[in-house]
């Protein structure tokens, strides 16, 4: 059996069939008029396209790609030389409408909500929409515009969770850095605290230890007071913990509530990973408790993918990093394997060069500062998660100042862009 083509662009169907319509003097809204379509495609290309396929292509929603003979047959009876004629003009066309729309609203602003909302309807399927989303907000930002500001995750799209994941983070990190500068990120923790899509883009996915004294501690706390599902809540009580442990103030009552969270296979592999590091700390002076916790650990670590491995152990790394709970940091690492930075995605190579500093501090704890310094010399600073940068390249210069007092004098690593350059 022939197969379907393994991506399709959202929309880019929906677009091949609204070319098809313009060409037919009948809707495409009617199972019958399938037939019509069959007959159409075959008295211009000599090929048949079954009235059923078309309607799989069409009609219905299922997880059948079609196959790119069936597509490229669509596509000649209307004039392209196949599918890929078809796309690349459309991405070709795309590309103009999106920039075309950039600079009407540089040029014309973003008073019309009305207009935003339907060049954001019109752009929704264009891969490059974050372009156009972070025109819009730099707009907003220039203008200090705090009432769009305000309701910007209203305009926003609503997209699947694995798109674009890259190019939403950096919408994301955008739009603080700018609310940053322009002293309006207080007002709108209100807003964003509350905002279902905030929550998820925003708060969820990208609020870290970093800040935890400022805009994003009372981010936090305003999103407690509106999401209260367990992993929403797993999530408020670890950065609550993380908060207390960087301020010198008592931990004992979020550990309790980490402590006695009952788990579930629903909550993602982050909030959990940073459990698991928080419970090892508290495990700290009780042999038993901690090589029960550990077990768990383990056991948690042992269902994941090898990605969901590095990102997590990372995680809990970090929490016993900043305790110093050396010992524990080792045994973690034992359990990651070490993988490649070659056919990963960015974020996998972001998380592997991270967890590379700990790799490096392991290999102190056994002396082996060359071997270090070596480690070290891969890190790239360009490759660190942006809501995280403080507290990573803090760690980097605890780890890199440790490998270098051990190093004869003619031997230390100096870092220069990401490069390390050893002089003997």
């Amino acid at each position: 059996m022939p197969k379907g083509v393994d991506f399709i662009q959202p929309g880019m169907l929906e677009k091949l069939k609204v070319k098809l319509s313009e060409s037919l003097p009948f809707t495409l809204h009617s199972n019958k008029n399938f037939i019509s379509v069959s007959q159409y495609i075959f008295e211009r290309t000599g090929s048949i396209v079954s009235a059923s396929t078309l309607r799989r292509v069409f009609q219905y929603q299922t997880d059948n790609k079609p196959t790119l003979s069936t597509l490229d047959l669509i596509c000649r009876s209307i004039g392209y030389a196949g599918w890929v004629d078809f796309h690349t003009k459309e991405q070709i066309q795309l590309r103009f409408e999106l920039s075309q729309s950039m600079s009407f609203l540089r040029l014309n602003g973003i008073g019309n909500r009305q207009l935003i909302r339907q060049i954001l309807y019109e752009h929704k399927d264009n891969l490059n929409i974050f372009a156009l989303l972070d025109t819009i907000v730099q707009i907003a930002l220039l203008k200090k515009d705090r009432e769009f500001l305000e309701s910007f995750f209203d305009y926003l799209p609503d997209f699947e969770k694995t798109r674009d994941i890259s190019m939403m983070y950096f919408l994301m990190h955008n739009l603080v850095i700018g609310l940053k500068q322009t002293g309006m990120i207080d007002h709108m923790v209100p807003f964003y605290g509350s905002h279902p899509k905030a929550q998820l883009y925003l708060v969820e996915r990208f609020v870290d230890e970093d800040n935890l004294d400022g805009y994003y501690y009372d981010l936090l706390q305003e999103y407690h007071l509106h999401k209260r599902d367990p992993q929403a809540l797993l999530f408020f009580y670890c950065m609550m913990y993380q908060h207390a442990v960087s301020n010198n103030q008592p931990t004992a009552p979020w550990a309790e509530k980490i402590r006695n969270f009952n788990i579930l296979s629903t909550i993602h592999h982050i909030p959990s990973a940073r459990r698991f590091g928080i419970l090892l700390c508290e495990a700290i002076g009780n042999q038993q408790h901690l090589e029960e916790t550990f077990n768990e650990t383990a056991d948690f670590l042992t269902r994941l993918s090898l990605d969901e491995k590095s990102v997590s152990g990372l995680f809990i790394c970090r929490i016993l990093f900043k305790q110093r709970y050396d010992a524990l940091i080792s045994k973690v690492l034992e359990l990651i394997p070490e993988q490649q930075r070659t056919g990963k995605d960015i974020f996998e190579i972001i998380h592997i060069n991270q967890l590379s500093i700990y790799r490096a501090f392991n290999l102190c704890l056994s002396s082996k500062y060359r071997e270090a310094s070596q480690l070290l010399s891969a890190f790239k600073p360009m490759y660190v998660d942006a809501f995280m940068q403080q507290s990573i390249i803090h760690d980097f210069e605890i780890v890199s100042a440790l490998t270098n007092s051990q190093l004869p004098s003619g031997a230390q690593s100096t870092q220069v862009d990401g490069q390390a350059d050893y002089s003997s």
